[in-house]
């Protein structure tokens, strides 16, 4: 009998590990994770009393909650959304676009890669205020409120935009929104239905009628602080927030922020408090259940992020199921379960409230610290577990280092959420994906690139990466996406590093991509650009490197040891014209090599001296292999020439005025420039010119030539030795490209072979 092969598929669907890989929020006075988490760490109260959204005081409810305060800016043109459409469109659509990009390119995912694939969009959301505005005022309605303001378009816009074809809908369960929605992509990704999946939740309050209705029934705090676990817990406040991960296959994640352990959901059922009253019970349940499920020994928990809304009802109801859940019983104060809830530090987000806590929880996995909860002095007295000490609160910022950690969410109409997360980049897993495994090769030194639509976001981004601490693999990861064509953004910058990992002092680099760049053109110089230790500090690059050892393998029957003069010779190295040249081309080869690495070709190619024999390279006209045994016959010949012998110096004169200057024994070797000159020739000559020179005022330099007269007629003489070595090498000449101008020929002759 043939096995089921569909069975069998789904089989291996469930049993491959579901990956965090990419986040992206905005939260209240956080316009990203990095600002919430510096937020968190100086134990800022994020909700404020202002008359951001309405009359601070007005119709009797709580002044303080969370807000947003960038809902009133988008990119239209970038999101492909018309301006009619943009300007009906619920702020929260507007946000969830954003945020969900964002959070693409923090999982490392250029969105045009997976265009048109099976991705799954999962949002959870409770209400539009914007939609209940916008039919207050029925003349002005254009249709566009529907398509703008639509719960369902809270996904379906998502997977419009990005052209995804996997599931796609808005989930509505009150303050568990958004990790039902998460447990809904889990299931999906499990089952095959998506290969990534974008879970987002989001709320933005533009009307006080809820909040009105909330104040009424108690619910809402009249200080406007979520007192969560507090004896003086008095009702929750509210606020906005909007915030999205990326979902993924572990085998598919270019990024591992958290392993998914497993996740739940069940129903309160009927109680006979009341719809909106918790049941512990039915929490209770659920925990036991999913770590059960999962073969997660309860007494591995190391943290809950707790739903906490710091009311008088829900946080007994909901500690006292995590102490029965968990055998609570079993751990002592000395080893407690540690609790906490970023509502308490920011207010109850409702339709992200889950959301909200999840991205906490990843940036304490990437710190290893969890950050204090505010408004914490008094133990619950309805809460034993707490005032035994066996659970504790985190009221204090606490270093951690990882493990399993658990998310409560829970909606005041009984649905009751639970996500098992693991891991972290502070955990050095062995599945972390490592710098090596990211499709570009090490920078010379640490460049961080960034990319953006305005010259002004270039600025923003620069000056958040220059604030930051950036691990080397961090950088090396967004060097791995930054070359993409990225048409949309088309302002460019980098910081380019000292190469301290910790702190980022830099310079920064920044311009606008123009239609038609500047050609690159590689430029390589001759005889007297050797030093001592060249190259030394290059050989950890690993493109470098290899160069380096195969020119090495190369001269391996020679008397020349490249490794050995480049890095560890302790005389005055380049003393001969043989090491000279073989260690300039060697240089000038390597760097090649890792130059291309980049991608970086050239528009146009050009060298002096020794140099053209690194633009053979370059142009394809050598191999590598033929490049260094050119510069080493080139150097055999000529110290097989004694006739060579002589000196050289660079004078600061035109071409023209220096021909009057040419005396018996001296050729005018080199134009440089317009005014710079070499002349070559035999030594005492060239020392009475110089002496002349000097006389009259002008600039002249020794060129380090090892004792030779290049370019002059003293070096006629190694010519036929240097064509039968060469015929020894190179048996197939490869003619030169146009894009290699020869400074060894005249401009009639650059279109010559």
């Amino acid at each position: 009998m043939q096995p089921d092969r569909r069975q069998s598929r789904e089989l291996t669907n469930m049993s491959e590990k579901i990956v965090i890989s990419g986040m992206s929020c905005r939260f209240p006075a956080s316009p990203t994770y990095q600002v919430l988490w510096e937020n968190l760490l100086s134990k800022k109260d994020m909700l404020t009393d202002d008359d951001l959204r309405w009359p601070s005081g007005s119709f009797g409810i709580p002044e303080r909650f969370g807000k947003i305060n960038t809902v009133d800016k988008f990119d239209a043109a970038f999101f492909g959304v018309h301006g009619k459409q943009a300007d009906k469109m619920d702020p929260q659509l507007r946000l969830l676009l954003e945020v969900s990009y964002e959070a693409f390119i923090d999982a490392g995912i250029d969105p045009q890669d997976i265009k048109g694939s099976n991705t799954g969009v999962f949002t959870g959301a409770c209400s539009s205020d914007m939609l209940s505005i916008s039919g207050n005022n029925i003349e002005s309605v254009t249709g566009y409120e529907n398509s703008g303001c639509s719960l369902s378009m809270f996904a379906n816009r998502l997977s419009f935009y990005y052209d995804f074809h996997g599931p796609s809908h808005t989930i509505d369960t009150a303050c568990s929104s958004s990790i039902v929605a998460l447990d809904s992509a889990i299931t999906a990704l499990k089952e095959g239905k998506c290969d990534h999946a974008i879970v987002s939740g989001t709320n933005v309050i533009f009307s006080p009628s809820i909040s009105l209705g909330f104040s009424r029934l108690n619910m809402l705090s009249p200080t406007g602080s979520c007192k969560s676990f507090d004896q003086r817990a008095d009702g929750y406040a509210r606020s906005e927030g909007v915030g999205a991960i990326i979902l993924t296959k572990e085998s598919l994640a270019k990024r591992i922020r958290a392993r998914v352990h497993g996740s739940a959901i069940n129903s309160d059922g009927y109680t006979e408090k009341g719809i909106t009253f918790p049941n512990g019970n039915a929490q209770q349940i659920l925990l036991k259940k999913l770590y059960a499920q999962c073969g997660i020994n309860p007494n591995d928990v190391s943290y809950i992020e707790a739903h906490g809304t710091g009311t008088a009802a829900g946080d007994p109801q909901e500690v006292n199921a995590i102490e029965q859940a968990l055998n609570i019983s079993q751990r002592s104060a000395d080893s407690p379960l540690y609790i906490g809830s970023v509502k308490s530090n920011m207010g109850h987000a409702e339709g992200a409230a889950g959301m909200a806590g999840l991205i906490k929880v990843l940036l304490c996995m990437e710190h290893g610290m969890i950050p204090a909860n505010l408004h914490y002095s008094t133990p619950n007295e309805n809460i034993e577990a707490l005032n035994k000490g066996t659970i504790k609160v985190v009221d204090e910022h606490m270093q951690w280092d990882g493990g399993i950690v658990g998310i409560n969410s829970f909606g005041f109409g009984g649905t009751n959420a639970h996500v098992i997360l693991e891991g972290g980049i502070n955990q050095n897993s062995k599945n972390q994906r490592t710098s090596s495994q990211y499709e570009q090769p090490e920078a010379i030194v640490p460049v961080i690139p960034c990319a953006a639509r305005t010259s002004e976001a270039i600025d923003a981004l620069l000056e958040s990466y220059s604030e930051s601490d950036i691990s080397p693999d961090a950088i090396r990861f967004m060097q791995s996406i930054a070359n993409r064509d990225t048409n949309a953004f088309s302002y460019r910058g980098c910081l380019v590093s000292n190469g301290n990992e910790k702190h980022i002092e830099s310079s920064q680099i920044k311009g606008k991509i123009v239609e038609n760049p500047q050609e690159v053109w590689f430029v390589y110089p001759g005889m007297g650009s050797q030093w001592k230790g060249m190259g030394k500090a290059l050989m950890s690059h690993a493109v470098f490197s290899r160069a380096i050892n195969v020119l090495n393998d190369v001269l391996e029957k020679t008397e020349i040891d490249l490794i050995w003069l480049l890095l560890k010779a302790e005389r005055d190295t380049f003393t001969t014209p043989v090491e000279t040249f073989v260690a300039i081309t060697a240089i000038q080869l390597a760097l090649t090599d890792m130059v291309s690495a980049y991608g970086i070709t050239p528009g146009g190619i050009v060298g002096h001296s020794v140099g053209e024999i690194a633009c053979a390279y370059a142009d394809g006209a050598l191999t590598k292999e033929q490049a260094i045994l050119v510069a080493y016959y080139r150097g055999k010949s000529v110290e097989q020439t004694p006739a060579s012998r002589g000196s050289m110096i660079v004078a600061q004169m035109t071409w023209q005025d220096a021909q009057s200057h040419c005396a018996e024994g001296i050729t005018l070797a080199c134009h440089n420039s317009e005014y710079s000159v070499t002349f070559s020739g035999e030594k005492q000559a060239i020392y009475v010119l110089t002496e002349s020179l000097q006389d009259e005022g002008i600039d002249v330099q020794q060129v380090n030539s090892v004792g030779v007269a290049f370019h002059s007629h003293l070096i006629k003489g190694a010519a036929p030795l240097l064509d039968e070595y060469l015929a020894s090498v190179i048996t197939q000449p490869v003619q030169r490209s146009r894009r290699w101008i020869s400074t060894s020929r005249t401009e009639e002759q650059w279109e010559s072979a």
